[in-house]
C-alpha cells in the first residue's frame, strides 16, 4: 500500500511539472530587444552598384525617418538594430529617380532589399534668336589661324635654329609667290628673320585671304611678335 501511494504521488508530480513547462516550450523565440539587421543593395538599370547613394529607413504609416545610411563602394547598405514593424526603404542618387521598397521586420532579419534606380529625365533647352550673326572683317577676328606661342615654339623641332624654315611648313605653298613668304616682325615687314627663337613671344600665320594692310594673303605671311624689351 505504501509503495502504491508513492507511485501515485510521483506520477501526479510528473504531470504537474509537464503542465507547467509545456506552455513555455510552445512559445515562439523572443524578439531581441535591440532589433535585427536590415541589409540591401542600390543598383542602376544595368545591375551595377551605385556607391554613395543615400538610403533612408522610414517607419510606416507616418513615414518618419528612422535611420539613414550611405551605400558603400559596391552599392550595399545595412541598418542595424531595426525593431519589429513595417518600414519603407527609400534610395536616392543624383541623376536617378528615387526607388522605394516596403519591408516587414519581425523576429528574424528580413531578406536583403534590392533597389533599382532608373535614370532621371533630362531636359535640353535650345535658345533660338532672330538676331543675325555679325560678320567681322578685321584681320584679328579670323579664327582660321595658326598661332605658335612661346611654349609651343620651345617644343618644335627647330633644325639649325632655323625658325623660319620650321614654321614655313604651316604656310600655303601656292601663296608664296616668287619672293617667298612675307615676314612681319612687330608690324614691320622685313626681308628675313633676324630674331632668335629665345626672343620670340608668338608666331601667327593668319589664313585670311586678303587684308588691306598687307601685300600678300595671310596663308603666305608670317607674323612675329617679340618679347617686351
Amino acid at each position: 500500500m505504501t509503495s502504491m501511494s508513492t507511485v501515485k504521488i510521483f506520477i501526479v508530480s510528473l504531470l504537474v511539472g509537464i503542465s507547467w513547462t509545456s506552455p513555455a516550450a510552445a512559445q515562439p523565440p523572443a524578439v531581441p530587444a535591440a532589433g535585427v539587421p536590415l541589409a540591401g543593395v542600390v543598383q542602376d538599370a544595368t545591375s551595377g552598384g551605385l556607391p554613395g547613394a543615400n538610403v533612408d529607413l522610414m517607419v510606416l504609416p507616418g513615414l518618419e525617418t528612422k535611420q539613414t545610411t550611405i551605400a558603400d563602394a559596391a552599392g550595399s547598405f545595412r541598418f542595424d538594430e531595426v525593431p519589429p514593424g513595417t518600414y519603407e526603404v527609400v534610395a536616392t542618387f543624383e541623376g536617378f529617380k528615387p526607388a522605394r521598397a516596403r519591408v516587414r521586420v519581425g523576429a528574424r532579419p528580413p531578406r536583403p532589399v534590392t533597389l533599382v534606380l532608373p535614370l532621371a529625365n533630362f531636359a535640353e533647352e535650345i535658345t533660338i534668336s532672330n538676331e543675325p550673326a555679325r560678320v567681322q572683317t578685321e584681320v584679328g577676328a579670323n579664327i582660321n589661324a595658326t598661332v605658335i606661342d612661346q611654349k609651343m615654339l620651345e617644343n618644335l623641332p627647330v633644325l639649325g635654329r632655323d625658325v623660319l624654315g620650321t614654321v614655313s611648313r604651316f604656310l600655303d605653298a601656292g601663296a608664296f609667290g616668287t619672293g617667298g613668304a612675307t615676314i612681319i616682325v612687330d608690324g614691320v615687314e622685313l626681308s628675313r628673320l633676324n630674331v632668335p627663337a629665345s626672343e620670340i613671344q608668338q608666331i601667327k600665320i593668319n589664313r585670311d585671304p586678303y587684308a588691306a594692310e598687307f601685300s600678300r594673303p595671310g596663308s603666305g605671311r608670317i607674323e612675329v611678335i617679340t618679347k617686351p624689351g
